[in-house]
């Protein structure tokens, strides 16, 4: 049980509705949807269930390292940035604490593009990729060809 599943009580989906009612005054709860960049609507408040139920089962493999089917049955995905500034065992050590408290993506940030072929293995140590997304930022390091 996580930390956050021991200092809260469960809530229904009742509960939430309760709470947006009450927070909007008696407005349309869809006035919370946004439309992302692609023109897709993003819903504040919905079922899993009803998105789980939709996914094709055909194919159980996925090429890309997170399934972005995952994202719907699952929800938000938090990233959080990590700087690679330390040796790469304290990298590694700040990753896999960011990780085990339920971070889904990790952004690494501040990379020596230079040193990255030879302190990347050792940053990355015991990540599970298929778990959990990365994202590599060298910033303004940037090696020309």
């Amino acid at each position: 049980m996580s930390s956050t599943q021991s200092k809260f009580p469960s809530a229904s989906r009742e509960d939430w509705h309760a709470l947006v009612s009450a927070a909007l005054k008696g407005g349309d709860p869809q006035s919370l949807d946004r439309l992302d960049e692609d023109g897709l609507t993003i819903k504040a408040l919905y079922d899993i269930a009803s998105y789980v139920a939709a996914l094709p089962d055909a194919c159980a493999i996925t090429r890309l390292p997170v399934n972005p089917a995952s994202h719907i049955a699952h929800g938000w995905d938090i990233c959080q940035p990590v700087m690679a500034n330390g040796s790469a065992k304290d990298v590694n050590r700040l990753i896999l604490d960011e990780l085990q408290d339920g971070v889904g993506t990790i952004w690494l940030q501040g990379l020596q593009t230079a040193d990255l072929a030879g302190h990347l293995p050792a940053m990355m140590q015991d990540v599970v990729f298929a778990a959990a997304g990365i994202h590599l930022d060298a910033g303004n390091d940037v090696m020309a060809q």
